[in-house]
């Protein structure tokens, strides 16, 4: 079987900045000249490299919709009918209390594990089995059996 060649993280960006608004699988494999198959199966097989920049397009897409959103809202408040201008402030309020409580919240956080996990699972499948065999000797070696069982949390 042949090694697989991880595509530069600049394509892997690309695709995901792509899906991540909206774009067909189709469109973003004819972006990055690449068969869809082949980059739907991206975000499994590079997830942090896809997962950083889609939640970055991502969360900026939703700071353009609400930056549009209070545009016309606060439009809306120099409307001549009073349910209007009512409706606008009343949802700017509200807008305004959930910005607040989520200042004082701390935001999710990208749990590093995981991302460690998949950088060395993608390792492993990169390595040769006879350099993966001497990978675990050389840790067997180094740890002893008990010590580097424990240490893996087996």
């Amino acid at each position: 079987m042949s090694e697989l060649v991880p595509p530069p993280e600049s394509l892997i960006a690309t695709a995901a900045a792509l899906r991540a608004t909206g774009e067909s699988w189709e469109n973003v494999g004819a972006a990055v000249d690449r068969h869809a198959d082949t980059v739907r199966r991206w975000p499994d097989r590079y997830p942090a490299e896809w997962a950083r920049t889609y939640r970055r397009v991502e969360m900026q897409q939703v700071a353009d919709a609400a930056h549009e959103a209070r545009i016309i809202l606060r439009a809306m408040l120099r409307d001549k009918r009073g349910k209007y201008r009512l409706g606008a402030a009343t949802q700017l309020l509200h807008f305004r209390s959930h910005a607040w409580r989520a200042e004082r919240e701390p935001g999710p956080e990208v749990d590093e594990t995981v991302v460690r996990e998949a950088e060395a699972f993608r390792e492993l499948r990169s390595m040769s089995d006879e350099d993966l065999e001497k990978s675990i000797e050389r840790a067997w070696m180094n740890y002893g059996d008990q010590e580097f069982i424990d240490g893996a949390g087996i």
